[in-house]
């Protein structure tokens, strides 16, 4: 199968630091791809490039074949890419459904289809909230609706389970899990239930650098892995 989504090469250094290590993986069309590693690894980074958030030093991106580099975020967006963050970036003051409206505006759809995209999130019942008096995990589901609501051909997903209770993942896993096949997502998550679950290939970084990649039963038994993340070494 095709990739939609390809990073070649990734390499991005602040200072003597090399936070991204000559990354190369790839998303496909309908995939669930998680990127999983330690505090630091430079998972937040590499999203932040791929988003054009953050410029990388050498490298290549791009989606369906065609280059992203040099491209700015609005132009990503619009060429259908798309981020939730690990501490959701909506606006406070406003309801729910006038969150998901202002993305719709932006791309000349109309403010009316906001309330298919906040069901679409689980947030249906909420429309009408002032996002201030959401709680953490309906902040979460909001900025997931703001992102569907872009259009997005790939969805990046940074720690989408942070922060949230058992009850609240469960629910978060079940959006995603229904968005399988429709939008490819690249899922970095620490909750590694949340990762088996969903994931259909996982890349493990660390230090910048990718040390494994393959499904689930490969990553859980690959030795490296369990020594460098997974916290389990060899006998």
């Amino acid at each position: 199968m095709n990739a939609l989504l390809v990073i070649e090469g990734l390499s991005k250094n602040y200072g003597g630091l090399r936070v991204t290590d000559n990354v190369t993986l790839d998303l496909r069309a309908g995939e669930i791809h998680a990127l999983i590693g330690p505090n630091g690894a430079g998972k937040s980074t590499l999203i932040g490039q791929v988003m054009g958030e953050i410029a990388p030093d050498a490298g290549r991106i791009a989606l369906d074949g065609q280059t992203l580099d040099g491209l700015s975020q609005a132009a990503r967006v619009r060429r259908g890419l798309a981020r939730t963050f690990q501490t959701p970036e909506t606006l406070g003051e406003y309801t729910a459904q006038e969150n998901v409206a202002v993305a719709l505006l932006a791309r000349g759809a109309p403010a009316r289809e906001a309330l298919a995209f906040l069901d679409r999130a689980g947030l249906s019942d909420r429309a009408n909230m002032r996002v201030a008096d959401l709680s953490h995990g309906e902040r979460k589901q909001l900025e997931l609706a703001i992102a569907l609501a872009t259009n997005p051909r790939v969805l990046l997903l940074d720690e989408p389970m942070a922060g949230l209770g058992a009850s609240e993942s469960a629910q978060m896993i079940d959006i995603l899990r229904g968005l399988r096949g429709e939008v490819a997502m690249l899922l970095v998550e620490h909750d590694m239930n949340a990762v088996f679950a969903l994931a259909d290939r996982i890349s493990v970084l660390v230090y910048g650098a990718i040390i494994a990649s393959g499904d689930a039963f490969a990553i859980q038994n690959d030795a490296a892995v369990r020594e460098a993340y997974l916290g389990v070494g060899d006998a």
